[in-house]
């Protein structure tokens, strides 16, 4: 995959090498612990915001369209600060990486989501999970960040809910998706039934 990347993109090429040679070649400044807290803690918060509104709000198209669609919609914009952390080598990941993972939630969002009712089951679970994911994730990065601020290690218990909620929550993240690219087809092929059903 590295070497399609590389000869085919040569940008994206340019920044896995940057990264690669900044990939804790040495320690990591207090700056460098400062700008990834920091970042994951208004990814954590971007992310908080939309699972608290689909706690409290009362769920129709409204109410989707005014408030759940724009919180989400900030909270996909505000993840890119992953990219910018991976492409700066402050975290392992690979920018190339996070870019398609991120331009996939995008996309699906922005192309996907609108062909379905906002409210359907299929577009909240999918935001449901990538709210929750992104409240765990991030929120165990930043709190990693953090006590590193202070030389201090997480405790095992952040680094085992994230090894363990994480990869539960991405294919659940990603099995949302695939189903509201089902309910494209059967929203738009078969309306009627769905109506009949609802």
């Amino acid at each position: 995959m590295d070497s399609f990347i590389h000869y085919s993109f040569p940008l994206f090429s340019r920044l896995v090498s940057i990264s690669k040679e900044k990939h804790f070649s040495k320690p990591m400044s207090t700056l460098n612990h400062v700008i990834l807290f920091l970042g994951n803690a208004v990814i954590h918060i971007a992310w908080t915001r939309v699972l608290w509104s689909l706690a409290l709000e009362e769920m129709n198209d409204d109410t989707c369209h005014s408030i759940i669609k724009p919180k989400t919609m900030t909270a996909l914009m505000i993840s890119s600060i992953e990219f910018v952390n991976a492409v700066l080598g402050l975290t392992r990941s690979k920018p190339h990486q996070v870019l398609l993972f991120a331009s996939v939630r995008a996309g699906v969002e922005m192309m996907v989501a609108p062909l379905i009712p906002c409210s359907s089951y299929q577009h909240i679970f999918t935001i449901l999970m990538w709210s929750l994911d992104g409240l765990i994730r991030f929120g165990c990065f930043g709190i990693d960040a953090f006590l590193s601020l202070f030389g201090k290690s997480s405790p095992s218990i952040i680094k085992t809910i994230r090894y363990t909620v994480g990869p539960l929550l991405f294919p659940l993240g990603a099995g949302g998706e695939m189903v509201r690219s089902q309910a494209i087809y059967d929203y738009n092929f078969f309306p009627h039934e769905i109506n009949l059903k609802i």
